[in-house]
């Protein structure tokens, strides 16, 4: 027997034993933003070294602590870095939830509570797979990993990107390998190799005269806060429909991947809006009026929070951050002041087939028993993105996610199936990884 079958053997009979593992992981707290990590990394340092990593480090605070760690190291052997966060969503209403958030209840074949799915379960794929990877081949494979786990994702990740700029030869890396997205299709092989930025945004208007003022008394004679908004709003828009029609670098190969799509014209055309164009969404406008059904007042004061998404075409965030600086500035009226205030923004990236991502393809093939879907991510993924650019690495992100997950919502849960098909397949990735010339 060789030795992937012997690892895939290992792997059937000792289920009940990752599955408790994962559990644990899942019942660790994490929430972010928190100052309730502790016994998370706690749990994630010993898993880590008894996954045969040889160092392990604790950078940042007690709120959003990084994970770093490492495998004996030989700067002959290709490296690995494998990307991921542990921290989780807030509970929402617990009565909402079937199970206790951390209970990590099993029912139909899948795993419940907070983080199972985003990020805690395809994290941990990697790193099982990590451990059984190297003590079956007993660290004979040319191939160092390497792991950082983030503490703060769902919350920004702004410490994050300082410690990656501070720290830029300790992840040096050829290929980073990454899994925190959902799958095409239920039990599809699916590797994102496009995602959408984003720029999120507020727009606040104020007039200087703070009085709340009688409609009747006061129409035509001071601006109005939210009709200026609406004015912003529809700017914006107009900005949006031009760029979708200036946008045509990305189109060939936005093509390209929604033709390998088997699937309704209809469904195509949803992923390519959602995929490869730009957007914009208003999620909140707020003023210094309470809402009743007799208000015929005017506020002093609005304030728009919104966002635009951004396709891998031929602008970044900061040009996007650019164009609504203008507009914003445009804005020139005596008894107003504007303020623009960027929330969070990240840049959008598009991945060419490279070595990692044939070698990925390949895995889940062989895994799956069926060819992988290669796909984009509407929702954006701005770390990964960064971290690619900053250390000039390929990158391969490997879904092991379904949309019926719940992630973000009452009842998370994660498929035990994806969960060992995602060890496999990630056993596989890094065997065939480390024999690239």
């Amino acid at each position: 027997m060789n030795t992937i079958k012997q690892i895939f053997n290992f792997i059937y009979k000792n289920s009940s034993a990752i599955i408790e593992d994962l559990k644990q992981f899942i019942q660790a707290e994490s929430i972010t933003g928190n100052n309730c990590k502790d016994r998370c990394v706690e749990y994630v340092t010993n898993l880590l070294y008894r996954s045969g990593f040889k160092k392990v480090n604790i950078f940042g605070n007690k709120i959003s602590p990084i994970i770093y760690a490492t495998t004996e190291f030989n700067p002959t052997y290709k490296t690995v870095l494998i990307y991921g966060h542990y921290d989780v969503q807030p509970y929402g209403n617990t009565s909402d939830w079937r199970f206790d958030p951390t209970s990590a209840n099993v029912e139909n074949n899948r795993i419940f509570g907070r983080g199972s799915s985003d990020d805690k379960g395809q994290v941990f794929a990697h790193i099982k797979a990590v451990e059984l990877f190297r003590s079956h081949y007993e660290n004979k494979v040319p191939l160092n990993i390497k792991i950082l786990l983030d503490g703060e994702e769902e919350n920004g990740s702004e410490s994050f990107y300082d410690f990656v700029e501070q720290n830029l030869s300790l992840l040096n890396a050829d290929c980073i390998l990454s899994s925190d997205s959902n799958m095409i299709k239920s039990a599809t092989p699916t590797i994102c190799i496009c995602a959408r930025g984003i720029c999120y945004f507020e727009v606040t208007i104020r007039r200087k005269c703070t009085k709340i003022l009688h409609s009747g008394l006061f129409v035509g004679i001071a601006n109005n806060p939210i009709n200026i908004l609406s004015l912003v709003i529809n700017t914006i828009s107009g900005l949006i429909w031009e760029l979708n029609n200036q946008c045509t670098s990305f189109d060939k190969k936005m093509d390209k991947i929604i033709s390998d799509l088997n699937m309704e014209e209809l469904e195509k055309n949803r992923f390519r809006k959602i995929w490869g164009k730009y957007s914009f969404d208003c999620h909140a406008i707020k003023t210094n009026v309470e809402c009743s059904e007799k208000e015929t007042v005017i506020p002093s004061c609005a304030v728009l929070k919104a966002s635009i998404r951004i396709p891998p075409c031929d602008l970044s965030k900061d040009d996007i951050n650019k164009k609504l600086k203008k507009i914003i500035h445009q804005i020139e009226l005596s008894d107003i002041e504007v303020d623009l205030k960027i929330l969070g923004q990240g840049d959008p990236f598009y991945m060419e087939e490279s070595p990692a991502i044939s070698c990925m393809k390949e895995a889940l093939e062989e895994v799956f028993l069926t060819k992988p879907y290669l796909v984009g991510e509407g929702g954006g993924m701005p770390v990964l993105g960064y971290l690619k650019k900053k250390i000039n690495a390929e990158a391969v992100l490997s879904a092991l996610g379904e949309e019926t997950d719940n992630i973000h919502a009452p009842n998370e849960s994660f498929s035990i199936d994806n969960l060992f098909n995602g060890i496999k397949s990630t056993i596989l990735f890094l065997k065939k990884y480390s024999s690239i010339n």
